[in-house]
């Protein structure tokens, strides 16, 4: 956490230290605590938040309070997650459309995806350079498959136009 804060200068104005102060030792905290006790570490957390509160700078209903730093990987999204995110979204609705009456039955939905990126995961672990030129065609392919979908629902849409159209006349 002192590296941290150490490191940021907007949780250094946060915890008001000073930029040209050093930040506070890590064991500094810890022998606070062990003089002061969890009683009066409790009622300082108490005090506090009845003070930000009190200044409507805190607006939620439940607090957590969590002082550990876990460092953790994080999972960048890849072109292929966002377009099968896209056509699942995308499907879901031409689904629910179909489901209403809304759409013609020719409106197929989204293509399945499902065997396409189980086979781009097993293709990323191999890590070869073959490997590369396999993830680059699997990912054309989801690309293709947002693309039919993208016209499925730009026909739904066309199709629901045309129903509004003949409720009016």
């Amino acid at each position: 956490m002192c590296k941290e804060v150490g490191d940021s200068i907007s949780w250094r104005r946060f915890c008001r230290i000073p930029l040209d102060r050093p930040v506070p030792h890590p064991t500094t905290l810890s022998k606070l605590v062990r003089r002061a006790g969890p009683e009066v570490i409790g009622q300082l957390n108490a005090a506090l938040l009845g003070k930000l509160d009190g200044d409507k700078l805190l607006r939620a209903r439940k607090l957590r309070i969590d002082t550990t730093v876990v460092e953790a990987d994080i999972d960048d999204p890849t072109d292929a997650d966002l377009l099968e995110q896209a056509v699942r979204t995308a499907g879901g609705l031409v689904r629910r459309l179909k489901a209403r009456g809304a759409a013609s039955d020719r409106v197929s939905g989204p293509q399945p995806l499902g065997r396409r990126m189980r086979q781009l995961a097993q293709t990323l672990r191999r890590r070869t350079g073959v490997a590369m030129g396999e993830v680059d065609r699997l990912t054309a392919e989801v690309a293709q498959i947002a693309r039919q979908t993208l016209g499925e629902v730009a026909a739904v849409r066309r199709a629901r136009r045309v129903r509004i159209l003949r409720q009016h006349l």
